[in-house]
């Protein structure tokens, strides 16, 4: 696969290519804890966007997962919690560097005013160590995360960022959203001082957002139309920002 931000300076990473594979196996517990664990070997190309290769690079990388999930529905749920909380150790063959990297993402929905009112929530938080190649550090910003600001519009070796939303669903083919979005991924100060794109300590300078979005339900899924722009603390923003995706942000 082959990501693209054709938004990057000279001196960031415009295109990160991959050619690899992953092995997984799970079992349930129950009928609302699940386990795996993955093991993966990528080759990758970090290249500027001036053309120039950065770094190239084989991974080899482990990551046991748990999950916990009383969601009454997965793609649309209306009351439920879910927690997915993720630990890989990777390696870069034939190099001396290696990480950590931990990732909790916690959500709950509950109805309010009658069945068609659902109220969302999601926390995400993430730290990996300072060896991490660039192109797999942390990204918040855009239709995933903080609506309002660009995809990737921060990165670095830790994250976090939360939402709260209302969902209403006026039909059978209409939903209406309003929400809100906070969050940022920052680099601690002693963490490799060569990275320098994102330097702000931790919780420094979060983004903070607010929106608007209409759900569309279609045979294979709904459709989602989301407006978001950045309220507060504003930081290198333009305006407002339009999103479309399919399901729910969560």
């Amino acid at each position: 696969r082959e990501s693209r931000d054709d938004d990057a300076d000279w001196d960031e990473l415009e295109k990160v290519k991959t050619i690899g594979t992953r092995w997984t196996i799970g079992k349930g517990l129950n009928k609302d804890i699940y386990v795996r664990a993955s093991t993966r070997l990528d080759h990758k190309k970090e290249i500027y966007s001036g053309g120039d290769v950065k770094d190239s690079y084989n991974l080899l990388a482990i990551t046991p997962e748990f999950i916990y999930d009383t969601r009454d529905n997965v793609s649309d749920p209306t009351k439920g919690l879910y927690a997915d909380l993720t630990y890989e150790k990777g390696k870069l063959l034939g190099d001396r560097r290696k990480y950590d990297r931990f990732e909790a993402d916690l959500r709950a929905f509950h109805p309010v005013i009658g069945k068609k009112n659902i109220m969302a929530y999601r926390a995400v938080w993430g730290s990996t160590g300072s060896g991490t190649p660039d192109s797999m550090r942390f990204s918040v910003g855009g239709a995933e995360s903080v609506r309002g600001y660009d995809y990737g519009a921060f990165d670095g070796y830790d994250k976090f960022h939360a939402t709260i939303e209302n969902r209403t669903q006026i039909n059978d083919i209409i939903g209406f959203v309003v929400f809100a979005d906070a969050g940022r991924a920052w680099k601690q100060n002693g963490r490799d001082p060569s990275y320098t794109r994102d330097n702000k300590d931790f919780g420094h300078n979060i983004g903070t957002t607010a929106g608007v979005g209409i759900r569309l339900n279609t045979p294979i899924g709904p459709l989602r139309f989301d407006f978001g722009w950045p309220v507060g603390n504003k930081m290198d923003d333009d305006g407002m920002k339009f999103y479309f995706n399919m399901g729910q942000s969560f």
